[in-house]
């Protein structure tokens, strides 16, 4: 169970985090943020220890066991408008480079919007922008992210993973004193179970089971100063932020098979993936020489 006092206590950003809403349990995080707008403030964090119905993009279901993984929506009130596509990378930059830091290889973000680890999904955003009479309010990032989650759906094997399950075989990669501190080996950051799942309210200790799990609590602090750092990038410098999403984009300068979701019995074209733009647009090179631009509700690309 991520520890709210010690997140609090040892958060390292300027706005993004310092307004916080725990719940033990709720179907969706989005869909509280939702709801509960007029409590809410730029950079307030939703954070769930339990999420019953998590969403991903085209109403796909986000499967997490209860306590096992990060599951958060991050409530912003952008200055502007323009660019607003790009928000949905931020939450994936943060986790790459928080992971890459670590010394983590094999890493790619999927557009529009999924981290890869080795082919295998290991973080999702759901983004979903509100107006009001037609006008814009907000943006609430929903992130997903599998950390210590053991056991996925047979139909999830092959296409998801976590932290825990990549760890055996990363960790001769890993620079261990970096490592330390996300492994569960500090009383303050260990992710204790709360009261009501123990039984005598007694602490959890540690054994082979739990001696190198992954502190979500440490995960959220330096992940949330990753945000922090890469929204600032947005606000100022976008061209810049989108270059450094496309060095990491899945299939960026390369041939990739485009497949227009309006257009769902047609053939997938081959197109060269030229990156994101400003905008958060999606550039491809056509067999024309012809530079078409699509946002994510318009197409799905995969590497040829």
């Amino acid at each position: 169970m991520i520890q709210k006092k010690v997140l609090k206590q040892q958060l390292n950003t300027h706005w993004l985090g310092s307004h916080l809403v725990e719940l033990d349990k709720i179907d969706s995080t989005n869909s509280y943020a939702k709801t509960h707008a007029s409590e809410l403030r730029h950079g307030s964090l939703i954070l769930a220890h339990e999420q019953l119905k998590g969403r991903g993009q085209a109403h796909k279901y986000w499967h997490s066991t209860a306590l096992q993984n990060i599951h958060i929506s991050i409530y912003l009130k952008p200055s502007r408008e323009e660019g607003l596509h790009l928000l949905t990378f931020i939450p994936a930059l943060s986790i790459l480079t928080l992971l890459q830091n670590l010394g983590f290889t094999g890493l790619v973000i999927k557009w529009p919007n999924d981290l890869y680890l080795k082919d295998r999904k290991l973080a999702g955003v759901l983004t979903e922008n509100t107006y009001k009479g037609g006008r814009f309010q907000s943006t609430i990032l929903g992130v997903g992210w599998n950390v210590n989650e053991e056991h996925f759906p047979a139909e999830l094997t092959e296409s998801a993973t976590s932290l825990i399950l990549e760890l055996p075989s990363e960790q001769h990669s890993l620079d261990r004193d970096q490592l330390q501190k996300y492994l569960d080996s500090s009383p303050e950051l260990m992710d204790k179970n709360p009261t009501s799942i123990v039984g005598d309210g007694s602490s959890v200790k540690e054994d082979s089971q739990t001696r190198n799990k992954w502190s979500k609590t440490q995960l959220l602090i330096d992940f949330l100063a990753q945000f922090e750092h890469f929204y600032t990038l947005w606000e100022t410098h976008p061209g810049t932020f989108a270059n450094q999403i496309n060095a990491h984009l899945l299939g960026y300068g390369k041939q990739v098979s485009l497949l227009r979701l309006d257009q769902p019995n047609t053939h997938a074209e081959s197109v060269k993936c030229l990156g994101l733009d400003e905008s958060g647009g999606l550039r491809v090179l056509d067999k024309e020489m012809e530079v078409n631009t699509f946002t994510y509700e318009q197409i799905r690309i995969k590497p040829e």
